[in-house]
């Protein structure tokens, strides 16, 4: 991997987590301007594909083949699963334990990775991979109590859900522009939350007028962006390390949370990002490649410079 390349990839995946990051401070102020989990989702979804599906048809680059489209069929089902089941496991548990479970997906990326990607497991990235899984522990508390056995199963499902999308996208689209690997998928999910919120009858657009604001803001800025930047992320950069920076995310969430939801930091959460802090810092130091056997000619030697 280029040096280069791969301070791209991780400077897009570290600009994708602002933007996922700010997502549940966002969805806070969305479900005070009383809109609910259903409809939001589904406003989220569906303007963010109907912002992306006019750059796609004026650059005439929207169509896929088949094979690709069965790809892309696959990636969108892990996507709306993973979404479902946060959403589900946090009607059963508190939203810190269940974000605990949520945030332990970098393991099942690696070992993905590992096992059909062919990826390394070096011990610095190793040893990243534990510092930022430790300083989510410690950043979100710790906090089990009242978690019941369909909450940290469904938290679970989430998690292998959200690294099976990592791992695919990686495995199944790179021949795909992101642009278009993106719209689809969030056309998938606009289609699936739309069907979902009729046929319950779960969708209700009577919240305030602020919450149309909110809404444009999360469709930009936390949904369009941030998951174009982290496609294009993990590209470049594979899906182990992006797993591995992904987990910033709780930090921006807990610096959004103070500075505009008021509430408090404390010293066990400033501890903890500084671990997933110093494994991002990690990664910045070169990996060595692995050394090249030299091609053999057809008499069987190699050949001599």
């Amino acid at each position: 991997m280029e040096r280069r390349d791969q301070t791209i990839g991780a400077s897009l995946v570290l600009l994708s987590t602002f933007g996922f990051g700010s997502l549940a401070i966002l969805t806070q102020y969305a479900f005070r301007a009383g809109l609910n989990v259903t409809t939001t989702l589904t406003i989220r979804f569906l303007f963010a594909s109907l912002f992306a599906w006019p750059v796609l048809i004026v650059r005439r680059r929207w169509k896929v083949s088949r094979r690709h489209a069965f790809a892309l069929f696959l990636i969108g089902c892990c996507y709306i699963v993973n979404s479902a089941t946060y959403f589900l496991a946090i009607q059963y548990a508190p939203v810190s334990a269940v974000t605990v479970i949520f945030y332990c997906y970098p393991v099942v990326v690696m070992i993905l990775s590992i096992v059909f990607l062919g990826e390394r497991l070096t011990w610095l990235r190793a040893l990243a991979m534990g510092l930022a899984l430790a300083g989510g522990l410690v950043m979100l508390g710790l906090r089990f109590s009242g978690f019941s056995g369909r909450g940290l199963l469904l938290a679970a499902i989430s998690a292998i859900f959200y690294a099976l999308y990592i791992v695919l996208n990686s495995l199944l689209t790179r021949p795909i522009p992101v642009g278009i690997t993106s719209t689809w998928v969030m056309s998938g999910m606009a289609v699936a939350f739309l069907l979902f919120g009729l046929l319950s009858g779960r969708l209700d657009f009577g919240f305030r007028p602020s919450g149309w604001p909110i809404m444009l803001l999360m469709v930009v800025f936390s949904t369009v962006l941030p998951v174009q930047f982290f496609l294009a992320g993990v590209f470049r950069i594979g899906p182990m390390l992006a797993a591995v920076i992904g987990t910033f995310e709780p930090i921006v969430t807990m610096v959004l949370s103070a500075l505009l939801l008021g509430e408090q930091i404390g010293m066990y959460r400033i501890a903890g990002g500084a671990l997933v802090l110093g494994a991002v810092l990690l990664l910045r130091i070169p990996v060595t490649p692995r050394p090249v056997e030299p091609a053999a000619t057809a008499d069987g030697l190699a050949p001599v410079d």
